[in-house]
Parts: C-alpha cells; sequence; structure tokens
C-alpha cells in the first residue's frame, strides 16, 4: 500500500555554526488534502463527461488528478542532501 509522505524533516547546519533543524507534521494535513482532493475529482470528472458530450477533443483531467495522487505517495522515503557552505539535509517520512 502506498501512503502519502507524513513527516518532513529539514535539517541545516552552517560550516562554523551550530545549525538548526525543524519537522513539519503533513499527517495533519490529510484531512483537508482529502477533501481538496475529492473536489478536484467532482470537477475534473463533470468536465470529461461535459466535453465528452459536446464532442470535443477529450481531455483526461481526472486521470491526471488520480496520477497526481499516485505520484504524492511516491514522494515518501525522498532523502536529499546539499553539501556545500552550508549543509541541508530533507528526509521526506
Amino acid at each position: 500500500m502506498i501512503l502519502p509522505p507524513a513527516i518532513i524533516y529539514v535539517s541545516v547546519k552552517e560550516a562554523d555554526k551550530k545549525g538548526w533543524w525543524f519537522w513539519l507534521p503533513l499527517f495533519l494535513l490529510w484531512p483537508l488534502l482529502l477533501v481538496l482532493v475529492a473536489l478536484a475529482l467532482c470537477a475534473t470528472v463533470f468536465v470529461d463527461i461535459v466535453t465528452w458530450l459536446a464532442g470535443a477533443r477529450f481531455h483526461r483531467y481526472t486521470e491526471l488528478i488520480l496520477r497526481l495522487t499516485s505520484l504524492l505517495g511516491e514522494c515518501r522515503g525522498t532523502c536529499v542532501d546539499v553539501d556545500g557552505s552550508d549543509r541541508v539535509n530533507i528526509r521526506i517520512i
């Protein structure tokens, strides 16, 4: 089962300083995201049906929304490390 990311950890350490870090609890945004995706899905299904009935060129808006939600689930486990004068680490869990 593919789950969307729950937490993002960000840490920044400057070359000669202590550095700082924070985390973003994305799981608190899941209910809002669920409502937004449901509304967008309803709108895209409506637009797809209207364009199909009108005989216009068919756009796959519904498929786009479903693929974007799949992409969100695939972001879990991503690690980004940036080295330079400052060291930045980003982990998506």
